[in-house]
């Protein structure tokens, strides 16, 4: 497992600085280069269409650079620069396995900055206390720059650092890798609680719900909400970036006092973006550390369905219609405020270092299912924050109580009964397809009669001179700046 700590960090002198933006775009250059190297070959297969599939992805990139347009790579070690070409690799391994979306370019000039070094390329001195002096060079030309860190907590030598430059500021993030010493996998913790009874599991067993005034509200009717104190300044803050907005619509495009504002604008929201990164690491950490606890469980949402646009309406005669677009942009905020895959990211590996489960199940009608009788209905549902069943049969009709700890209640009931049925690893999903080709009268093998016709035929590793392509060269694109 890897782990890591991030400080905030300041360069010693100009000359680092450039030459930090120097080694971050050659290395996002070449990242790019693969992005698009990859891109040119899938179009060529898919307009040829050939029954060979494509070479696997690798890391070698020395081929995309050219060093007679580019000179200024010349100054950036080739380890940097590959480091580049292994983050393509990654993002495309996680692509292939269905885990995230195809890689994409990654915009250079006036971005956001980041640089990763192993630790040959690094060293760490320390200044006081609470600083310390991050020496980033080879051994054959020596300290290319230097940077200084506010170590305010203690570290060890990391195996590998990532240095991030924003509009808000530079950060420097000290990555380890840990072994894997936990005892048991989360398919194993799954299988040996599956032979416990209902009665034991609900002891063991916690459920938390998202709500829009509780911002987490667990099966054991303790809450957690942002303190009020932050969000009063998270709305001050707001109030002073929509101020500077104002400001940077009357200035010139690209001019020093634009990139100016927009660095204050930068800083006025970092404060909202730290309050609710903090709020996900300090309730993760309490939820997997509580004591008597085996089995956590959440809500599985569809945020990006649920934060999705209504569709317009019109009458007949083509005049639009009220959707409820306006009404619905305050929930959409709150969704993505909620932070809810964030939270979800740190409680997952956190349980497994502390040997929990962590579960999702399914969360249809669990705000309108009544914990004692079961039934689900509209009506159990008078007011946002209030339930009520409307059961006669049901022992708990009438009464009223929180409809967030009654979701939660429901949730934790549907997760003991996913533990006894047995929980299965997710699979992952196979986006890869290949298209048929459009256009039949393309030269080349496009069907597989064709190929039964031409047994030798191979789709060529790069197309020659003069011949039909598809792309431009996967190069040439990037720039230093």
């Amino acid at each position: 497992m890897q782990t890591g700590r991030s400080y905030t960090a300041h360069f010693d002198d100009d000359k680092s600085r450039e030459t930090y933006l120097t080694w971050s775009a050659a290395q996002m250059y070449v990242y790019n280069a693969k992005v698009q190297e990859n891109n040119y070959f899938w179009r060529f297969h898919c307009k040829f269409w050939t029954p060979e599939p494509m070479a696997a992805p690798d890391q070698k990139y020395a081929h995309l650079i050219d060093f007679t347009e580019t000179p200024w790579m010349k100054s950036v070690p080739s380890a940097v620069r590959g480091i580049g070409a292994y983050h393509w690799y990654q993002a495309q391994q996680r692509f292939m396995r269905g885990l995230a979306r195809c890689p994409r370019t990654k915009r250079i000039k006036d971005a956001d900055r980041q640089l990763s070094l192993t630790r040959p390329y690094f060293s760490i001195e320390k200044i006081s206390r609470k600083w310390s002096r991050v020496v980033v060079g080879t051994k054959s030309k020596g300290a290319a720059f230097t940077l200084r860190v506010r170590t305010h907590r203690p570290h060890e030598m990391p195996a590998m650092i990532a240095i991030t430059m924003t509009r808000a500021g530079l950060r420097v993030a000290f990555s380890y890798e840990e072994e894997n010493v936990f005892p048991e996998t989360q398919e194993e913790i799954a299988a040996r609680l599956q032979g416990l009874s209902v009665e034991e599991l609900e002891k063991k067993t916690l459920a938390w719900d998202w709500g829009a005034k509780r911002n987490l509200q667990l099966s054991d009717r303790t809450a957690y909400n942002i303190p009020a104190v932050q969000m009063e300044r998270i709305r001050y803050k707001e109030v002073g970036a929509k101020r500077q907005q104002r400001r940077l619509a009357g200035m010139q495009e690209g001019s020093k006092n634009s990139k100016k504002q927009k660095s204050r604008i930068a800083k006025k929201r970092e404060y909202e973006r730290n309050v609710r990164k903090d709020f996900a690491h300090q309730v993760s950490h309490d939820l997997a550390t509580k004591e008597g606890i085996e089995v956590i469980a959440c809500e599985k949402l569809n945020i990006k369905g649920m934060v999705k646009r209504p569709k317009p309406k019109y009458d007949e005669n083509g005049k639009p219609l009220h959707n409820g677009a306006s009404a619905k942009a305050g929930l959409s905020k709150a969704l993505h405020n909620a932070q809810n895959g964030r939270l979800k990211e740190y409680l997952r590996y956190k349980c497994v270092r502390e040997g929990k489960l962590f579960v999702e199940v399914d969360p249809k009608n669990s705000s309108r299912e009544c914990h004692v009788c079961h039934k689900a209905a509209r009506e159990n549902r008078p007011e946002q924050a209030v339930f009520r069943c409307t059961n006669p049969e049901c022992p708990n009709y009438g009464k009223e109580m929180n409809a967030d700890l009654q979701a939660s209640l429901v949730l934790k009931q549907r997760a003991i009964r996913d533990v006894r049925k047995g929980i299965k690893p997710k699979e992952s999903k196979k986006l890869l397809r290949v298209p048929r080709a459009k256009n039949r009268t393309n030269v080349g093998v496009d069907r597989p009669e064709d190929v039964a016709a031409c047994p030798n035929a191979r789709m060529p590793v790069e197309p020659s001179e003069g011949k039909l392509r598809t792309a431009e060269p996967p190069h040439k694109t990037a720039i230093a700046s």
